[in-house]
């Protein structure tokens, strides 16, 4: 069975790790963490991402540049 990638993109780090924590748990996950927009562009140019947790403050302040890279890829 293939696990499942997540990008988990907030900039609390605590809470990318307990979303990590909970998702991981049934070992049917793999989720990969950001804190910053920079960071996530990043990960999803190299990852093929199944799912993107993202917070919605980030979104507003990148001006929405994150979104429309998940969307292209």
């Amino acid at each position: 069975m293939n696990r499942l990638h997540i990008l988990i993109v907030d900039p609390e780090r605590d809470v990318c790790e307990l979303f990590a924590r909970v998702l991981e748990a049934g070992n049917r996950c793999k989720c990969y963490l950001a804190m910053k927009e920079d960071e996530a562009s990043a990960l999803i140019g190299d990852i093929p991402f199944d799912l993107v947790f993202l917070d919605i403050s980030i979104v507003v302040a990148g001006g929405f540049h994150l979104i429309k890279k998940v969307r292209r890829l």
